[in-house]
Protein backbone atom coordinates (compact mmCIF):
# COMPACT_ATOMS: atom_id res chain seq x y z
CA UNK A 1 0.00 0.00 0.00
CA UNK A 2 1.12 3.53 -0.38
CA UNK A 3 2.39 5.58 2.51
CA UNK A 4 -0.04 7.58 4.09
CA UNK A 5 0.25 11.35 2.49
CA UNK A 6 0.57 14.34 5.79
CA UNK A 7 -0.49 17.84 4.33
CA UNK A 8 1.51 20.81 4.86
CA UNK A 9 -0.43 23.26 6.74
CA UNK A 10 -1.38 25.84 4.25
CA UNK A 11 -1.50 29.60 5.44
CA UNK A 12 -2.41 31.07 1.70
CA UNK A 13 -5.08 29.01 0.32
CA UNK A 14 -5.90 31.28 -2.75
CA UNK A 15 -2.39 30.10 -3.99
CA UNK A 16 -4.23 26.28 -4.07
CA UNK A 17 -7.03 27.95 -5.66
CA UNK A 18 -4.76 29.39 -8.11
CA UNK A 19 -3.17 26.35 -8.96
CA UNK A 20 -6.44 24.84 -9.77
CA UNK A 21 -7.68 27.27 -11.69
CA UNK A 22 -4.39 26.78 -13.89
CA UNK A 23 -4.66 23.38 -14.19
CA UNK A 24 -8.52 23.73 -15.49
CA UNK A 25 -7.32 26.48 -17.72
CA UNK A 26 -4.95 24.23 -19.47
CA UNK A 27 -6.89 21.50 -19.90
CA UNK A 28 -9.40 23.50 -21.52
CA UNK A 29 -6.75 24.53 -23.82
CA UNK A 30 -6.65 28.24 -22.19
CA UNK A 31 -3.41 29.21 -21.12
CA UNK A 32 -2.65 32.77 -20.27
CA UNK A 33 1.19 33.71 -21.22
CA UNK A 34 0.51 36.89 -18.76
CA UNK A 35 0.32 35.13 -15.58
CA UNK A 36 4.07 33.82 -15.92
CA UNK A 37 7.44 35.44 -15.63
CA UNK A 38 9.93 35.25 -18.39
CA UNK A 39 11.07 31.58 -17.71
CA UNK A 40 7.59 30.40 -16.73
CA UNK A 41 6.54 31.72 -20.75
CA UNK A 42 9.59 29.86 -22.34
CA UNK A 43 8.83 26.42 -20.48
CA UNK A 44 5.90 26.23 -18.60
CA UNK A 45 3.35 27.55 -20.87
CA UNK A 46 4.37 25.61 -24.22
CA UNK A 47 4.18 22.80 -22.33
CA UNK A 48 0.54 23.32 -20.72
CA UNK A 49 -0.58 24.27 -24.30
CA UNK A 50 0.58 21.36 -25.79
CA UNK A 51 1.57 17.72 -23.79
CA UNK A 52 0.76 19.16 -20.27
CA UNK A 53 -3.20 20.23 -21.65
CA UNK A 54 -3.33 17.03 -23.48
CA UNK A 55 -2.66 15.24 -19.89
CA UNK A 56 -4.52 17.24 -17.64
CA UNK A 57 -7.68 16.61 -20.11
CA UNK A 58 -7.11 12.98 -19.87
CA UNK A 59 -7.18 12.62 -16.23
CA UNK A 60 -9.91 14.82 -15.97
CA UNK A 61 -11.14 17.93 -13.25
CA UNK A 62 -9.86 18.29 -10.32
CA UNK A 63 -11.62 16.64 -7.63
CA UNK A 64 -9.26 17.91 -4.41
CA UNK A 65 -5.55 19.08 -3.72
CA UNK A 66 -3.52 19.17 -0.75
CA UNK A 67 -0.40 20.95 0.05
CA UNK A 68 2.48 18.74 0.47
CA UNK A 69 5.33 21.51 0.88
CA UNK A 70 6.05 25.37 0.44
CA UNK A 71 9.32 26.22 0.59
CA UNK A 72 10.99 29.44 -0.48
CA UNK A 73 14.73 30.00 -1.82
CA UNK A 74 16.06 32.44 -4.09
CA UNK A 75 13.42 34.79 -4.37
CA UNK A 76 11.05 31.79 -5.70
CA UNK A 77 8.30 29.96 -3.73
CA UNK A 78 7.95 26.46 -4.42
CA UNK A 79 4.63 24.73 -3.55
CA UNK A 80 4.39 20.96 -4.36
CA UNK A 81 0.65 19.98 -3.86
CA UNK A 82 -0.82 16.10 -4.59
CA UNK A 83 -3.97 16.96 -6.85
CA UNK A 84 -6.52 14.30 -7.03
CA UNK A 85 -8.16 14.06 -10.66
CA UNK A 86 -11.22 12.16 -11.63
CA UNK A 87 -9.06 9.26 -13.22
CA UNK A 88 -5.45 9.73 -11.17
CA UNK A 89 -3.87 11.49 -8.59
CA UNK A 90 -0.33 13.34 -9.09
CA UNK A 91 2.05 15.71 -8.18
CA UNK A 92 1.98 19.32 -9.57
CA UNK A 93 4.72 21.95 -8.56
CA UNK A 94 3.48 25.45 -8.85
CA UNK A 95 6.45 27.55 -8.46
CA UNK A 96 5.94 31.68 -8.33
CA UNK A 97 8.03 35.12 -7.98
CA UNK A 98 7.73 37.26 -5.16
CA UNK A 99 5.52 39.68 -7.48
CA UNK A 100 3.13 36.48 -7.99
CA UNK A 101 4.01 35.72 -11.47
CA UNK A 102 3.84 31.60 -12.05
CA UNK A 103 7.39 30.64 -12.94
CA UNK A 104 6.67 26.98 -13.37
CA UNK A 105 4.23 24.69 -13.27
CA UNK A 106 4.68 21.22 -13.57
CA UNK A 107 3.69 17.51 -12.52
CA UNK A 108 6.81 15.79 -10.27
CA UNK A 109 7.76 12.61 -9.24
CA UNK A 110 6.88 11.08 -5.66
CA UNK A 111 10.68 11.49 -4.98
CA UNK A 112 10.67 15.21 -6.45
Amino acid sequence: PAPAITPAEDREPALLDRLKALLAAAAEGRVEAAGFDAEGQKESVPFLADFGGALLAAVGPVKRAVLLRDETAEGLRTRTHLVEFADKTMRWRLVTTAEGLVHGLYPVGEDD
